[in-house]
Protein backbone atom coordinates (compact mmCIF):
# COMPACT_ATOMS: atom_id res chain seq x y z
CA UNK A 1 0.00 0.00 0.00
CA UNK A 2 1.22 3.60 -0.76
CA UNK A 3 -0.21 6.44 0.21
CA UNK A 4 0.88 10.61 -0.49
CA UNK A 5 -0.32 14.23 -0.02
CA UNK A 6 -0.87 15.94 -2.67
CA UNK A 7 -2.64 19.74 -1.18
CA UNK A 8 -2.88 20.55 2.50
CA UNK A 9 -3.98 23.19 4.17
CA UNK A 10 -6.83 25.97 4.13
CA UNK A 11 -6.85 26.93 0.22
CA UNK A 12 -7.53 22.95 -0.58
CA UNK A 13 -6.93 19.50 0.59
CA UNK A 14 -6.70 15.93 -1.42
CA UNK A 15 -4.37 13.11 -0.19
CA UNK A 16 -4.22 8.88 -2.14
CA UNK A 17 -3.97 6.04 -0.70
CA UNK A 18 -2.90 3.07 -3.21
CA UNK A 19 -3.43 -0.53 -4.27
CA UNK A 20 -1.67 -1.95 -6.98
CA UNK A 21 -2.98 0.30 -9.78
CA UNK A 22 -5.92 1.20 -7.89
CA UNK A 23 -5.98 4.89 -6.43
CA UNK A 24 -8.66 5.84 -3.48
CA UNK A 25 -8.41 9.53 -2.80
CA UNK A 26 -9.37 11.49 0.22
CA UNK A 27 -10.86 14.69 -0.50
CA UNK A 28 -10.86 17.11 -3.64
CA UNK A 29 -10.60 20.69 -2.07
CA UNK A 30 -8.77 21.75 -5.43
CA UNK A 31 -9.95 21.96 -9.34
CA UNK A 32 -10.02 18.71 -11.70
CA UNK A 33 -7.18 20.26 -13.23
CA UNK A 34 -4.77 20.87 -10.13
CA UNK A 35 -5.75 17.55 -8.90
CA UNK A 36 -5.14 15.39 -12.24
CA UNK A 37 -1.94 17.50 -12.66
CA UNK A 38 -0.79 16.71 -9.10
CA UNK A 39 -1.58 12.98 -10.11
CA UNK A 40 0.05 12.87 -12.74
CA UNK A 41 3.82 14.02 -11.20
CA UNK A 42 3.21 10.36 -9.24
CA UNK A 43 2.50 8.42 -12.87
CA UNK A 44 -1.64 8.67 -12.01
CA UNK A 45 -4.04 8.85 -14.32
CA UNK A 46 -7.77 9.23 -13.91
CA UNK A 47 -8.68 6.04 -14.70
CA UNK A 48 -6.84 4.50 -11.94
CA UNK A 49 -8.84 6.33 -9.66
CA UNK A 50 -11.63 4.24 -7.80
CA UNK A 51 -13.17 6.25 -5.45
CA UNK A 52 -13.68 9.21 -3.52
CA UNK A 53 -13.54 9.34 0.28
CA UNK A 54 -14.92 12.99 1.47
CA UNK A 55 -14.13 14.20 5.25
CA UNK A 56 -16.56 16.89 5.81
CA UNK A 57 -18.25 19.47 3.60
CA UNK A 58 -16.25 22.64 4.11
CA UNK A 59 -14.90 24.06 0.91
CA UNK A 60 -11.42 23.37 1.03
CA UNK A 61 -12.26 19.59 1.03
CA UNK A 62 -15.09 20.01 -1.90
CA UNK A 63 -13.77 22.15 -4.43
CA UNK A 64 -13.00 19.90 -7.22
CA UNK A 65 -15.44 17.23 -6.12
CA UNK A 66 -18.47 17.61 -8.63
CA UNK A 67 -16.38 17.70 -11.87
CA UNK A 68 -13.90 14.88 -10.54
CA UNK A 69 -16.58 12.74 -10.11
CA UNK A 70 -19.12 13.29 -12.87
CA UNK A 71 -16.61 13.96 -15.62
CA UNK A 72 -15.11 10.46 -14.96
CA UNK A 73 -18.14 8.60 -13.56
CA UNK A 74 -16.01 8.01 -10.03
CA UNK A 75 -18.49 6.92 -6.69
CA UNK A 76 -18.55 9.25 -3.68
CA UNK A 77 -18.28 7.92 -0.38
CA UNK A 78 -19.25 9.67 2.86
CA UNK A 79 -22.08 9.46 5.24
CA UNK A 80 -25.62 11.05 4.51
CA UNK A 81 -25.22 13.90 6.53
CA UNK A 82 -22.42 15.26 4.97
CA UNK A 83 -23.36 14.99 1.42
CA UNK A 84 -26.93 16.52 2.57
CA UNK A 85 -24.43 19.38 3.51
CA UNK A 86 -22.54 19.89 0.52
CA UNK A 87 -23.56 22.94 -1.21
CA UNK A 88 -25.75 21.73 -3.92
CA UNK A 89 -23.41 23.30 -6.77
CA UNK A 90 -20.73 21.30 -5.51
CA UNK A 91 -22.65 17.78 -5.00
CA UNK A 92 -21.76 15.27 -7.78
CA UNK A 93 -24.95 14.70 -9.80
CA UNK A 94 -23.81 11.82 -12.05
CA UNK A 95 -21.97 9.53 -9.96
CA UNK A 96 -22.71 7.34 -7.76
CA UNK A 97 -23.05 8.20 -4.32
CA UNK A 98 -22.23 5.23 -1.52
CA UNK A 99 -23.56 6.49 2.31
CA UNK A 100 -20.99 4.35 4.84
CA UNK A 101 -24.47 3.75 7.21
CA UNK A 102 -21.67 1.37 9.42
CA UNK A 103 -18.23 2.69 9.94
CA UNK A 104 -16.65 0.12 7.64
CA UNK A 105 -16.56 -1.26 4.27
CA UNK A 106 -14.73 -3.75 2.10
CA UNK A 107 -13.73 -2.43 -1.81
CA UNK A 108 -11.64 -4.42 -3.56
CA UNK A 109 -8.90 -5.86 -1.85
CA UNK A 110 -8.66 -2.37 0.48
CA UNK A 111 -11.22 -2.26 4.07
CA UNK A 112 -11.84 0.75 5.12
CA UNK A 113 -13.18 2.06 8.73
CA UNK A 114 -14.09 5.56 9.59
CA UNK A 115 -13.83 7.31 12.70
CA UNK A 116 -15.54 10.62 13.82
CA UNK A 117 -13.94 14.22 13.60
CA UNK A 118 -14.49 17.12 15.97
CA UNK A 119 -15.25 19.60 14.21
CA UNK A 120 -17.68 22.45 12.84
CA UNK A 121 -19.18 20.34 10.48
CA UNK A 122 -22.03 18.04 10.00
CA UNK A 123 -20.92 14.69 11.03
CA UNK A 124 -17.28 14.16 9.60
CA UNK A 125 -14.75 11.39 8.91
CA UNK A 126 -11.70 10.05 9.73
CA UNK A 127 -10.63 7.19 7.60
CA UNK A 128 -8.43 4.32 8.55
CA UNK A 129 -7.63 1.88 5.23
CA UNK A 130 -6.26 -1.35 5.84
CA UNK A 131 -4.94 -4.23 3.42
CA UNK A 132 -2.69 -7.71 3.72
CA UNK A 133 -1.68 -6.59 7.94
CA UNK A 134 -0.65 -2.67 6.06
CA UNK A 135 -2.68 0.14 7.85
CA UNK A 136 -2.68 4.04 7.08
CA UNK A 137 -4.63 6.70 8.73
CA UNK A 138 -6.02 9.59 7.29
CA UNK A 139 -7.31 12.67 10.96
CA UNK A 140 -7.37 16.27 10.42
CA UNK A 141 -9.66 18.66 11.04
CA UNK A 142 -10.40 17.60 14.52
CA UNK A 143 -10.10 19.43 17.56
CA UNK A 144 -10.37 16.70 20.06
CA UNK A 145 -9.45 12.73 19.49
CA UNK A 146 -11.62 10.79 21.98
CA UNK A 147 -9.53 7.35 23.74
CA UNK A 148 -12.54 4.99 21.59
CA UNK A 149 -10.97 6.91 18.12
CA UNK A 150 -7.51 6.68 19.55
CA UNK A 151 -8.14 2.68 19.88
CA UNK A 152 -9.14 2.77 16.50
CA UNK A 153 -6.34 4.48 15.01
CA UNK A 154 -3.31 2.85 16.93
CA UNK A 155 -0.58 1.07 15.84
CA UNK A 156 -0.32 2.10 12.13
CA UNK A 157 2.05 1.51 9.43
CA UNK A 158 1.45 5.21 8.42
CA UNK A 159 -0.02 8.10 9.46
CA UNK A 160 -1.55 11.92 7.62
CA UNK A 161 -2.54 13.53 11.02
CA UNK A 162 -3.41 17.23 11.66
CA UNK A 163 -0.63 19.61 13.02
CA UNK A 164 -2.46 22.56 12.70
CA UNK A 165 -1.37 25.79 14.40
CA UNK A 166 0.47 26.89 17.25
CA UNK A 167 -1.05 28.23 19.56
CA UNK A 168 0.80 31.52 20.78
CA UNK A 169 1.26 32.58 17.24
CA UNK A 170 -2.59 31.91 16.96
CA UNK A 171 -3.33 33.93 19.78
CA UNK A 172 -1.09 36.71 18.47
CA UNK A 173 -2.10 36.33 15.04
CA UNK A 174 -4.84 39.03 13.09
CA UNK A 175 -7.59 36.43 13.37
CA UNK A 176 -11.52 38.04 15.02
CA UNK A 177 -11.66 36.68 18.13
CA UNK A 178 -14.36 34.32 17.76
CA UNK A 179 -12.34 32.45 14.79
CA UNK A 180 -9.11 31.87 17.26
CA UNK A 181 -11.78 30.97 19.83
CA UNK A 182 -12.77 28.34 17.29
CA UNK A 183 -9.89 27.28 16.21
CA UNK A 184 -8.59 26.55 19.84
CA UNK A 185 -11.93 24.36 20.42
CA UNK A 186 -12.38 20.87 20.54
CA UNK A 187 -14.42 21.66 16.86
CA UNK A 188 -11.50 23.12 15.53
CA UNK A 189 -8.24 22.09 14.90
CA UNK A 190 -5.69 20.03 16.66
CA UNK A 191 -1.91 22.14 17.53
CA UNK A 192 1.14 20.83 17.47
CA UNK A 193 1.43 20.34 20.60
CA UNK A 194 -1.44 18.46 20.56
CA UNK A 195 -0.55 16.28 17.60
CA UNK A 196 2.61 15.07 19.26
CA UNK A 197 0.66 14.20 22.35
CA UNK A 198 -1.65 11.84 20.66
CA UNK A 199 1.40 10.38 18.27
CA UNK A 200 3.04 9.59 21.34
CA UNK A 201 0.12 7.28 22.23
CA UNK A 202 -0.79 5.98 19.44
CA UNK A 203 2.61 5.22 17.10
CA UNK A 204 3.48 1.45 17.87
CA UNK A 205 6.77 -0.27 16.27
CA UNK A 206 5.20 -1.24 13.35
CA UNK A 207 4.42 2.81 12.75
CA UNK A 208 7.36 4.01 9.94
CA UNK A 209 5.99 7.26 8.49
CA UNK A 210 4.33 10.29 9.74
CA UNK A 211 3.04 13.31 7.71
CA UNK A 212 1.86 16.26 9.92
CA UNK A 213 -1.05 17.97 7.62
CA UNK A 214 -3.34 20.81 7.47
CA UNK A 215 -0.51 23.41 8.41
CA UNK A 216 -1.99 26.76 8.99
CA UNK A 217 -0.62 29.38 6.58
CA UNK A 218 -0.86 32.11 9.31
CA UNK A 219 0.01 30.50 12.73
CA UNK A 220 2.33 27.45 11.98
CA UNK A 221 5.52 27.19 10.85
CA UNK A 222 6.91 24.11 8.87
CA UNK A 223 9.97 24.29 10.95
CA UNK A 224 8.13 24.52 13.83
CA UNK A 225 5.57 21.52 13.15
CA UNK A 226 8.03 19.49 13.87
CA UNK A 227 9.97 20.06 16.12
CA UNK A 228 7.33 20.12 18.60
CA UNK A 229 6.44 16.78 17.35
CA UNK A 230 9.47 15.52 17.70
CA UNK A 231 10.28 16.72 20.84
CA UNK A 232 7.27 15.24 22.16
CA UNK A 233 8.29 11.43 20.79
CA UNK A 234 11.22 11.98 22.10
CA UNK A 235 10.18 12.52 25.44
CA UNK A 236 7.99 9.95 25.51
CA UNK A 237 10.48 8.16 24.15
CA UNK A 238 8.86 6.36 21.01
CA UNK A 239 11.08 8.12 18.02
CA UNK A 240 13.15 5.07 17.42
CA UNK A 241 11.10 3.22 15.35
CA UNK A 242 10.30 6.33 13.30
CA UNK A 243 12.15 5.97 9.81
CA UNK A 244 10.35 9.76 8.39
CA UNK A 245 8.38 12.17 9.85
CA UNK A 246 7.64 15.19 7.44
CA UNK A 247 5.20 17.86 6.80
CA UNK A 248 2.79 18.17 3.75
CA UNK A 249 2.58 21.77 2.22
CA UNK A 250 -0.14 23.33 0.64
CA UNK A 251 1.87 23.91 -2.60
CA UNK A 252 3.89 20.86 -3.08
CA UNK A 253 3.18 17.21 -3.53
CA UNK A 254 4.86 14.64 -0.57
CA UNK A 255 6.70 11.80 -1.49
CA UNK A 256 5.53 8.61 -2.01
CA UNK A 257 5.52 6.70 1.28
CA UNK A 258 5.27 2.60 1.27
CA UNK A 259 3.79 0.17 3.78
Amino acid sequence: MQFAVLFSGSSGNSSYVRVGDDVYLIDAGVSTKRLLAALAEHNIDAQQIKAVFLTHEHSDHIAGLRVLCDKYNIPLYTNEQTFNHIPVKSRPVSSQVIFMEHNFLYLDQLYIKTVPISHDAKDGLGYVFETNNKKVVYLTDTGYVSEAVKHEIAGADGYIIESNHDPELLLQSAYPWHVRQRILSDQGHLSNESCGYLLANIISTSTRFVVLAHLSENNNLAELALKTVENILVEKQVRNGLEQLCVAYQDRRTAIFTV
